[in-house]
């Protein structure tokens, strides 16, 4: 099928050889998706109304919207190149993976020291001077080893793999123009003058895309048998006594990276804006990836609880051993808040997954 360009696309040819595959292959499963969620609901008629791929932006970021008639979903070519940053840092001066409580914190930073940015310093926002910006960002951050480089070109490839699907999960799921004249719900990336949805009804939404994305992103990393090898492979994976769980853990500590760059502004647990808090939303997706694990993947026990849960801690160590912070300050004063606030935001999607269920798309019964 085939998409338009759009007229700020940034293309990732424009990439370094090496580097590219983790721009590439996160836009390609994002079409391939699109293309096969048109087909398995009957709406490949909407393929020319699609419009999806990177945007020349040096700022981390992601949105869908429907504008004019036609669905456009926007990620910005900053954002694979800070997660891929993000990991080379990581593995270069860490080891993620550690279970050592004793590993000093590099260069004896402290947790909230610093931000690790959400932009890259391009000083002319055309495609050539973004790209030469990210080529130079991600050199200088290239760790030594070449599994290090392998390990965390495939965490950055999950992790992009699911900005879009979280994306795709919105349109899916019934983020179109069509929203925009029901019950005054314009959610705000569709960019409509209306007056914006209720935060809680949009913090639902985004909790719902989030898990609609982590399905997509295990169809595509786990059931996948090619694409499966290849991330056990890069990932040091292969002699794991269970592969395919700690795979998910792999999945899960990538996505974690995600929450914790959009959300380092975001000091509430019960969050009132636009996205829920990132502690809400780590939540929801340890409960959806020890559910899916438990039916897909049964373990012996706890297991399947006790990898999710320990990949993100390993990835809240992580960060905090870089001198960012997650789980100090204002989440641990209002920790009490959490139970709260999962409870409120499943009952708002509860909510509007019953609202607007009759726009979102569906496969056809195959009952006769």
């Amino acid at each position: 099928m085939e998409y338009d360009i759009h007229p700020n696309r940034f293309d990732p040819a424009l990439i370094s050889e090496p580097l590219r595959p983790v721009f590439a292959r996160p836009l390609d499963v994002a079409q391939r998706t699109l293309e096969a969620i048109l087909v398995a609901t009957n709406n490949t008629r909407l393929a020319s109304e699609f419009d999806i791929g990177y945007t020349i932006e040096a700022d981390f970021n992601a949105c869908a919207y429907a504008l004019d008639g036609r669905h456009i979903i926007d990620v910005s070519a900053a954002t694979p190149a800070l997660l891929l940053a993000l990991f080379f840092e990581v593995l270069g001066s860490t080891n993620p993976f550690s279970t050592s409580p004793d590993e000093p914190p590099v260069d004896d930073a402290q947790p909230g020291d610093f931000l690790f940015p959400q932009f890259l310093a391009a000083a002319d926002q055309d495609d050539i001077h973004l790209a030469s910006a990210i080529d130079t960002v991600l050199r200088d951050a290239m760790p030594p080893e070449k599994w290090q480089r392998l390990m965390a070109l495939a965490l950055a490839e999950l992790a992009t793999v699911f900005v879009f699907s979280h994306e795709i999960g919105h349109i899916v799921l019934g983020h179109t123009g069509i929203l925009a004249d029901q019950r005054n719900l314009a959610l705000m990336e569709l960019r409509s003058t209306r007056e914006s949805v209720p935060g809680r009804v949009s913090r639902a939404w985004e909790l719902a895309a989030d898990q609609s994305a982590f399905g997509m992103v295990w169809s595509y990393a786990v059931k996948n048998r090619r694409t499966r090898t290849r991330f056990l492979h890069y990932l040091r994976l292969e002699s794991a006594s269970d592969p395919i769980l700690e795979l998910a853990g792999r999945l899960c500590y990538a996505i974690s990276f995600v929450f914790f760059l959009l959300g380092q502004n975001l000091s509430e647990v019960d969050a009132q804006g636009s996205h829920p808090s990132t502690l809400v939303r780590v939540t929801f997706l340890i409960a959806l990836a020890q559910s899916i694990l438990e039916e897909k993947h049964p373990s012996p026990g706890d297991r399947a609880y006790e990898v999710v849960t320990q990949a993100h801690n390993f990835a809240e160590a992580a960060w905090n051993r870089l001198g960012l912070e997650f789980g100090k300050n204002s989440f641990n004063e209002r920790i009490e808040d959490l139970p709260l606030a999962v409870t409120r935001s499943q009952r708002h999607m509860d909510q509007v997954r019953r609202r607007l269920g009759a726009y979102a798309w569906a496969r056809p019964s195959t009952r006769r």
